[in-house]
């Protein structure tokens, strides 16, 4: 007998953060995603304000409800993040937009 494991996948879109700021990545750590503590077993030396990044729409879609959302680059950023952040928000963050 052969037993079968279904995985569900999750689309995970990305957007390309700017200078990240303090504020946004405290409250990535104290949601769950830390991206302050290096990991060299990973080669990640930990992201700094004013680092650029990328984060999971979802996170930053979170982030704008908190009210920590950082500013992005909206033409980097995975189309299909609009499934997720409709256009008109992500223009007030976007730093690229002329």
């Amino acid at each position: 007998m052969v037993a079968v494991i279904q995985m569900k996948m999750t689309m995970v879109f990305i957007l390309f953060a700017h200078k990240l700021l303090p504020n946004f990545l405290e409250w990535a750590k104290l949601a769950g995603n830390d991206l302050i503590t290096p990991h060299p077993e990973y080669n990640f030396p930990g992201l700094k304000n004013g680092d650029n990044w990328c984060v999971c729409a979802g996170t930053f879609a979170e982030s704008i409800k908190e009210g920590t959302a950082c500013k992005v680059f909206l033409k980097k950023t995975n189309y299909k993040t609009l499934e997720i952040i409709p256009l008109e928000k992500l223009k007030k963050y976007a730093i690229d937009l002329s």
